[in-house]
Order: C-alpha cells, then structure tokens, then sequence
C-alpha cells in the first residue's frame, strides 16, 4: 500500500509508490527541534525480549447486514462497480480492455478517476462522475495524481529518453496550468494544502527524496526521508528504515517537529488516510512474508491528530493478502477494508470511531484486479 495520505489508494502494482528516502533539507520553518511528548503506544515498538508475541488474527467481527448506501468502483479488466447491498456487480463502460493492461482508481472530489495503462503505452485518463456507470476520456498520462481542490487532475507523462511533462487540467481535460517540462526523476505523489509532494533525485542516485514543491514553478520548499502523511500544515515522516523507529510529526506552520512513537511491531509502515473530518489517520503496517512467509499480516492503527495518540484498529493485526487489499474513507467517516483475507476470502469490512467490532460481509471481486487492489466508495445509486 502507498506511503502517503488523501487521495490514491493504490496505482496499479506495475506503478511507482511513493516510498521515498531522503535527508531533511534546511528550509526555513523546518529545522527547529523542539521535541514534545506524545501520546502513549499501545504497543511496543520492537526489539523488546518482554514484548508479548505478535498473534495474527483472522477476519472477524459482527455481521455487516442492513443497508450501507455504498456502490464500490473497483479496480479490473475493466473496472466495475459493485453494488453493495444488492450483491451486484457491472463493469464501467468506455474503458479499454486486454490482457497487457493495468488499471487503478482513486477518487476526485466527488467523482472518480480511472488509469488504464498498456504495458507498451502511455495511460488513458477517464473520468467517473457520480451515479454514471460510463467513463469519459480526460487525456493521456503516465501518472496521474488528483488535485487539492477536488476539480482537476496533475497529469505526469513520460515523452521518451530523458523527458517528461507536467501538467495541471480540469475533470473536463481542459488546461488548469500549462505543461512544463520536468525531470524523469521527479514524479508527483499528491497534491497537499502545502504543496505538491513528489519523488525526486536525492543527494545520491540509490537515495531518492520525496519533496514538497511549490505547484506553480517547482521550487523545493522541504524534503523528508519517507512521507507517511501531509494533514494540513502537519507532514508525518520517518527514516527510510520503514520497519524501525519511531515518526517525527513536523508543524511546518510553526517548525516544531514532535516524536510520535511506532505503535506496531509488524513490518514495514505504509501509508496514511485522513478521516473527512481530518482528526484520525488511518495507518497501515504490512508484512508480505509474516514470520518467514508465505503469511502476509496487516495491522491499523488510527493516529488521533490532537492528543497524538494511537488506537489500534479492532480486529488487527489481520492475515490477508496484501496486493489484493486496501483501504478508504467513506464521506460519512466509514472505514472501510476491501481485499481477500485467509480462511475468508473476498470481503468487505466496515468500522465506524468508536466501535470495537468490525463489521463484516463476504462479497466477490473481480477475478482479474488489473494489478491493483485500489476502490472507490461513493453512495449508492437510487433504485
């Protein structure tokens, strides 16, 4: 799963994930060191010999039954739209299909957003706007990453040799901000109320940063080992070690930077998801080889963005199959888990904060995922 918080889930796995190594750079605001103290783990954070052993869970927890409202677009070949309640399925219409192409969506403000790349071509951009079951050509692309504001898409596109592209449209594909060229080795990864977060060359070939540029010209306002998570002025970070250590919470408003201890000892940590009302970010750490393998364990945990305390997700850590499952916010502040899970298989699981019991409710994905586990909820469709 990415390392970074908001809009994609996962790309497709033939696709670059931001999982970035760096150096902070001296930029104003952001070298001050003024630790703080903060909330309490609720687990070790590893290489303990009293840490009590690690005890996969299966998936569990209370029947998801009633009505959820939700219709999922979920990443195949072609994406196709799963209607929760009804225990139906159809695909997207007015996407490419074939056996040598991956596909992966991510949400854009109340829409959707779809990527279906040949191995040998660039990416074709569709739109997916609410309650429509066909998608609408935007334009072509290698990456595509959605904007801040909800009504536009960054479009990175590879031209060959050493150059690359980037530029700003709207939904309709019409331009927001002029192509201008940038380097291959520079990729974005989100767009954030603090710039745009990308991956570019670090100090050495084999020691990539992710970065926070300024969208109009490129400048670097900050760079970080590994970017977890951008919320508003707070940017969670950690060393490239992803397995190891503890975050560094930095306020680039007012430059205190304040640890915030490793909850989980499983794997490595992943990205971050920020709720609606942008208090709880959902964390994820993997393991794709739990114990020797070939187990995978995920485990969540919620970072309560004012008191800087975790809470770990009930029914975790979890077996399931990592690049078959992901998560996403409702609008309504639903968490959901959707991928296959041991002795389980296919199935949607849903929490609401505050709850100590998933709720659970095996459904059927697609059998071709197109080389991602990335969905889209978005409400159901009237009947």
């Amino acid at each position: 799963m990415p390392v970074l918080t908001g809009a994609p889930r996962r790309r497709a796995a033939a696709c670059w994930r931001l999982v970035g190594v760096a150096l902070l750079l001296a930029v104003a605001g952001c070298t001050a060191k003024r630790p703080e103290p903060a909330g309490r783990a609720a687990a070790p954070t590893g290489g303990s010999p009293t840490a009590a052993p690690i005890a996969p869970r299966l998936l569990a927890g209370v029947p998801l039954t009633g009505p959820t409202g939700l219709e999922l677009l979920v990443s195949g070949n072609p994406p196709r739209l799963l209607d929760i309640d009804a225990g139906t399925s159809r695909p997207v219409a007015g996407i490419p299909g074939g056996l040598d192409r991956v596909t992966w969506v991510q949400p854009v403000g109340r829409d959707a957003v779809i990527i279906s790349q040949a191995v040998t071509a660039d990416g074709q951009v569709y739109l997916l706007r609410r309650g429509a079951a066909t998608a609408t050509p935007v334009g072509r692309a290698t990456d595509v990453v959605t904007s801040r504001d909800g009504r536009g898409l960054w479009l990175w596109r590879y031209r060959g040799g050493r150059r690359c592209s980037l530029r700003e449209v709207g939904l309709d594909g019409r331009p927001r901000r002029p192509a201008r060229r940038v380097d291959c080795d520079t990729q974005p990864a989100a767009d954030t109320d603090l710039g745009l977060l990308v991956r570019t060359e670090g100090p050495r070939p084999d020691e990539p940063v992710t970065a926070l540029v300024d969208p109009d010209d490129g400048h670097r306002l900050a760079s970080y080992p590994v970017v977890h998570a951008v919320a508003g002025d707070l940017v969670l970070w950690g060393d490239e070690e992803l397995d190891q250590g503890p975050f560094t919470l930095t306020n680039r408003r007012t430059g205190i930077d304040q640890q915030i201890p490793r909850p989980s000892r499983v794997g490595q940590a992943g990205g971050g998801l920020l709720n609606p009302d942008r208090r709880l970010l959902a964390v994820e750490f993997a393991d794709p080889a739990w114990d020797g393998g070939p187990a995978q364990l995920l485990d969540v945990w919620m970072l309560d963005l004012r008191t800087r305390r975790w809470s770990q997700l009930p029914g975790m850590p979890l077996l399931a199959a990592l690049k078959f499952t992901s998560m996403a916010w409702t609008g309504d502040g639903r968490l959901l888990l959707l991928g296959s899970f041991d002795r389980v298989g296919d199935a949607l699981a849903q929490w609401r904060p505050g709850q100590d019991q998933l709720a659970v409710r095996r459904l059927r994905l697609p059998a071709d995922r197109a080389g991602s586990d990335s969905f889209v909820p978005r409400p159901r469709p009237p009947s």
